[in-house]
């Protein structure tokens, strides 16, 4: 019977340094996810409140930082991606509870209950590339993988 090759599907086995290789730079998703939300969070999320103009301009490098790592991530340079990970979570759980603490009031409103949803499936795909990255990433630590940051 012939043997089936390993599967390169969402949450494919890691058993050689290519496919841990590639389920780092797949955990490098999340990462840009999450700067590209706290640049949207920036944008938007501020501009109808009076806060000062160094919060804004905080949270939009705070942004940069995580795309730029994203992108160096998505380069090879796997070393920084368990401490990226670890923020990504936080900022996840953030972002889900005040999802539903601001949606609760307004129940009954479709596009609210839609926005939870859609934001719960979104965290949780990311969460999954995340994790898988992280798989990766300590295949390579494992194996004795030099990584850098």
């Amino acid at each position: 019977m012939p043997q089936k090759p390993p599967s390169q599907g969402f949450w494919a086995t890691i058993t050689t340094e290519e496919t841990a290789r590639e389920a780092v730079k797949m955990g490098g998703l999340p990462i840009l996810a999450l700067g590209a939300s706290v640049i949207v969070l920036a944008r938007t999320g501020f501009t109808a409140t009076t806060i000062h103009l160094g919060v804004i301009l905080a949270y939009l490098a705070v942004g940069l930082i995580f795309i730029v790592f994203a992108f160096r991530i998505r380069k090879g340079r796997a070393a920084s991606l368990p401490y990226l990970v670890v923020v990504f979570f936080c900022f996840s759980i953030a972002e889900l509870f005040f999802a539903f603490v601001f949606s609760a009031g307004s129940v009954g409103e479709g596009w609210a209950e839609v926005s939870v949803i859609l934001t719960h499936i979104v965290t949780f795909i990311a969460a999954f590339l995340a994790i898988k990255g992280l798989r990766g990433w300590w295949y390579l630590r494992k194996a004795g993988v030099p990584m850098r940051f």
